[in-house]
């Protein structure tokens, strides 16, 4: 009886590897990267007016600061993991209106490069209020995709990053 059990499981097992082509066709599905900004943000200077706690980085102090904020991605952006999208999410935990500018840098500078792409956003964001500095690879790049969204924010006084997201496709068999 064991050899019957035996002889049918490696039937199943034949059966179930020799997978039509079609079936086996890799799908394209749309995946979302979520970093908090606590673990992928740092002042420029060293400063003890920027908080970092669960919630994300903010400014505790009364002068605006820079932060810089980087997440992790394809190092090549035309395969798969280069964002299709990539954004950073701020805000307004104050009682007053404040500007807050935020510039994508896509990639990183390597070799002989001096500089890397700098595509900046402004907005001015009402007390509460959160926003989402949204950056379209088509938009910015044209066919190609972001590789490792790294962003510059000013962050004034009681504005907080919460986190950042890179959208982006994957091939994964069906």
């Amino acid at each position: 009886m064991n050899s019957l059990r035996i002889a049918c499981l490696a039937l199943a097992v034949a059966a179930a590897s020799s997978v039509s082509a079609d079936a086996s066709a890799a799908e394209s599905t749309e995946r979302e990267w979520t970093q908090g900004a606590a673990s992928a943000c740092a002042a420029f200077a060293p400063t003890q007016q920027i908080r970092t706690s669960a919630t994300g980085v903010r400014n505790a102090g009364t002068s605006t600061f820079y932060v810089a904020c980087g997440m992790p991605g394809d190092y090549n952006g035309h395969m798969d993991g280069g964002a299709t999208q990539t954004d950073i999410v701020a805000i307004n935990r104050g009682d007053a209106p404040v500007k807050v500018s935020c510039t994508l840098r896509p990639g990183y500078v390597e070799g002989n490069a001096t500089s890397q792409g700098a595509f900046p956003q402004s907005y001015t964001l009402e007390a509460g209020e959160q926003h989402w500095f949204e950056f379209n690879s088509e938009d910015i790049l044209g066919d190609g995709r972001i590789a490792n969204p790294n962003f510059t924010c000013t962050l004034p006084p009681n504005v907080e990053i919460t986190h950042m997201n890179r959208y982006y496709y994957e091939d994964v068999g069906t």
